[in-house]
């Protein structure tokens, strides 16, 4: 059985979870580093944002290329010191890693994934919700993440990311504002 995550990327037919791991971490990569196609993009974090929890797993367990380190901040419009200092990564480590080609370990890939998976939620959000026409899901992202919110105590939801709950806890933000539960 076949995995891919677009049904035009890279696709593995082997069925041993190594396998699919490793297909999973390389296009993760590919769907956020492959061409300036915006809707194929958006696809790409969308599908990141809707795997199956054991594949996610999977390819944290793997390990994310570095290189999506650069992909989301250029994405996000924020800098490579501030994505970093959201996840808690030194900036020595990522330049070694990202010149290197390397794999993030576990828990910076469990970030990055969230990040990237954010951003999926939020498109998603607003294709439900209104005209996703001329909408950078990214971008507003990246802002929001960056500016004081009073539901965080004043700090910016960024700040968070750098631990699961913490991911947790932005995500389901994000959904309370989309319900009107929290103005």
């Amino acid at each position: 059985m076949g995995y891919a995550l677009t049904s035009s990327s890279a696709k593995t037919t082997s069925s041993s979870p190594r396998s699919k791991a490793a297909a999973l971490g390389e296009n993760a990569a590919l769907l956020l580093l492959e061409g300036d196609d915006d809707a194929a993009r958006t696809a790409s974090y969308l599908n990141i944002s809707s795997l199956d929890p054991a594949d996610e797993i999977r390819m944290v367990r793997f390990g994310v290329p570095a290189r999506m380190i650069d992909a989301l901040a250029g994405d996000m419009w924020v800098s490579r010191s501030r994505l970093l200092d959201w996840i808690k990564m030194p900036e020595a480590t990522a330049k070694r890693k990202i010149k290197n080609d390397e794999l993030l370990d576990t828990s910076w890939s469990e970030r990055v994934l969230a990040l990237a998976s954010l951003i999926g939620q939020v498109q998603h959000m607003v294709e439900e919700s209104g005209d996703p026409n001329g909408f950078d899901a990214p971008n507003w992202v990246g802002q929001w993440l960056s500016e004081p919110n009073p539901a965080f105590g004043g700090v910016p939801p960024g700040t968070y990311m750098d631990t699961e709950k913490g991911s947790n806890l932005v995500s389901q933000m994000l959904l309370q504002m989309q319900s009107g539960a929290y103005a």
